[in-house]
């Protein structure tokens, strides 16, 4: 029943594809507003008359062009308006036939200068052309793409993600799973789905009436085991991947009056966050995005942690909302200050792989009655994970936190698999899990009696890994997907 409903649904879609197809689009490529170039795209069968009725040569006394341009070739030419035949700019034209265009189809590239009135002039004269051209939604050409067989889902996410990355952790990540590499281990998981699934229908279709050897359904178990216990290994290193694409949550915690906001606006490199000599300046959480050597940081601000009598209903709520930040957050810099004895609750004295125990304002202590502090919060607080001493004001110590926090971020976040990460999405996570839970049924429900429900599991697998590229359509996956994209992409 689930199998048929699937593919209702991957005809249905195709159905309506196809219907679209028959347009050919148009659509600026490049962000609006003044530049050296903007280019135009037009994708579709009828992408060639831009060459024929709207560019000629340069050179007036020449006649428009007959024959098509010469495939991958830019070529300069003159921009006109179909009708009137006006010009409208000077460009470089390039053609790229259906056989070598990412969207299956002819298409070709007007690169234009980067003025908002040329582009609003060209894509004027596009809508003259014919009944058939018309305006690209967002994302339609990769949607093409991806139609004509050209990219698979987890390639069109890897574009979307490249465009948006702003850190070179992420546009390493994106330019990967762009250019395939999430695709092919996909294959390869399906493959063996298909291996495992061929020895259980060998077992369904001729068991009875062929000498099929005993060992076989003991050979498609310990395929499905060995396939189960790496895709789960894979699952769990996954996950500093989703992390990286939406950016590290780094909490900023401590007591209050600590130095929590200075420490907040050095690492940004602004006054970011207020801060005064009084305590409980921060009330609410303020959250800044940062490049930090590569890696996407999410900083957070909060507000000081402390307990008793004294504790008013709006400073609870703020620190209500660090606690929340903090067990929401992939890393937390704890900050202790030198200057006074603070009683702080166990979370800031975490030593798990997590936290970073910063010890604040070191310039109003001098070393030896630093060196005693330090010694006194890690032996009453239980300060095992790594820690070092900083003033923000005179800058001692700050290298050495920078380094410990990239060195924290290259650890748990960067990429030191010999493979490529298998989860980049909470899609492809939720897909893997299904993927999982069929295989685990498939290995309960594996035996003489059960063999025809096993095989059916085993297809379910299948499907769910289809789900991830795109070889089993979701139309509301794909709808979401394609519309996250820019208008000309």
């Amino acid at each position: 029943m689930r199998l048929a409903s699937c593919l209702g649904k991957r005809q249905q879609h195709t159905l309506r594809l196809a219907h679209s197809q028959r347009d050919t689009i148009y659509a600026s490529s490049t962000a609006p507003g003044k530049a050296a170039i903007a280019i135009v795209r037009i994708s579709g069968s009828d992408a060639l008359q831009v060459w024929h009725q709207m560019t000629r040569s340069p050179k007036a006394h020449r006649a428009p062009p007959v024959r098509p341009p010469v495939p991958r070739r830019a070529s300069l030419r003159q921009v006109v308006d179909p009708v009137t035949q006006d010009p409208l700019d000077e460009a470089l034209v390039l053609y790229f036939p259906r056989s070598v265009a990412l969207t299956g189809q002819d298409l070709v590239e007007l690169h234009l200068h980067g003025s908002r009135a040329v582009t609003r002039a060209v894509l004027e004269a596009l809508s003259k052309l014919s009944d058939h051209f018309r305006p690209a939604e967002p994302g339609e050409f990769t949607q093409r793409a991806y139609e004509s067989g050209k990219m698979d889902l987890t390639a069109v996410e890897g574009l979307r993600d490249l465009i948006e990355s702003e850190t070179e952790a992420q546009r390493q990540l994106a330019l990967a799973q762009a250019t395939g590499s999430l695709h092919k281990q996909y294959e390869l998981i399906r493959q063996q789905l298909i291996e495992a699934m061929a020895l259980i229908e060998a077992i369904i279709d001729f068991g009875e009436d062929e000498n099929i050897e005993d060992g076989v359904i003991d050979l498609a178990r310990a395929k499905v085991a060995s396939l189960r216990e790496t895709l789960q290994a894979r699952l769990t290193r996954s996950r500093s991947s989703e992390i990286v694409r939406q950016g590290i949550r780094v909490a900023i915690l401590g007591p209050p009056n600590a130095g929590k906001s200075t420490l907040f606006n050095w690492l940004v490199q602004r006054e970011a966050s207020i801060v005064t000599a009084h305590p409980g300046t921060t009330r609410d959480i303020i959250q800044t995005s940062l490049d930090f050597h590569g890696y996407p940081l999410v900083l957070l601000d909060t507000a000081g942690l402390r307990q008793g009598q004294d504790v008013h209903e709006v400073e609870q709520i703020g620190i209500t909302r660090a606690l929340e930040a903090a067990s929401s957050a992939d890393l937390k810099l704890c900050v202790l200050p030198l200057d006074q004895p603070t009683a702080i609750p166990r979370l800031v004295s975490s030593s798990t792989e997590d936290a970073l125990v910063v010890f604040t304002k070191s310039d109003l202590v001098d070393s030896t009655s630093a060196a005693s502090q330090v010694a006194r919060y890690c032996a009453l607080y239980d300060i095992r994970g790594s820690h070092c001493v900083v003033s923000v004001k005179t800058g001692d110590g700050l290298f050495d936190l920078s380094q410990f926090l990239q060195r924290c971020c290259e650890s748990r976040f960067g990429q030191h698999q010999p493979e490529a990460p298998l989860v980049t999405q909470a899609r492809h996570r939720h897909h893997l899990e299904d993927c999982l839970a069929c295989l685990a049924a498939f290995e309960a429900s594996c035996n003489e009696e059960g063999i025809v429900l096993a095989a059916e599991e085993l297809r379910y697998a299948a499907q769910a890994i289809g789900r991830i590229t795109g070889r089993v359509e979701a139309e509301e996956v794909l709808g979401q997907i394609f519309s996250s994209f820019c208008i000309g992409k």
